[in-house]
């Protein structure tokens, strides 16, 4: 039974490290018509979702969270795709749900 349980938490952590360089590679395209994210507030809220799922933080992120995130509009600035920001965030709430249970 033990080794069944160390292969799952094996499996489980393997799927939290996939997941977490999964959105260390997310890449967006530029905001439309000059608007989008403060590309260093997305930047900063992903590092927090991958030290989440890597297990090395006292304050992990919750689906919750991911659903509530909000980031400030730029205007005639570098800033990420509004729709690909927003549907990258949906997905990964699902994807931590998932593996948290909340």
């Amino acid at each position: 039974m033990e080794s069944e349980e160390y292969a799952a938490s094996e499996e489980t952590l393997a799927a939290f490290e996939e997941h977490a360089a999964r959105v260390e590679r997310a890449a967006f395209r530029a905001g439309r018509l000059g608007m989008g994210y403060n590309e260093d507030q997305v930047d900063a809220f992903l590092d927090r979702v991958v030290a989440t799922l890597r297990g090395t933080t006292d304050q992990p992120v919750t689906p919750g969270d991911v659903r509530a995130a909000r980031f400030a509009t730029v205007i005639l600035k570098p800033g990420y795709a509004v729709s690909e920001v927003d549907e990258f965030l949906t997905d990964l709430a699902g994807v931590l749900e998932a593996h948290l249970g909340r």
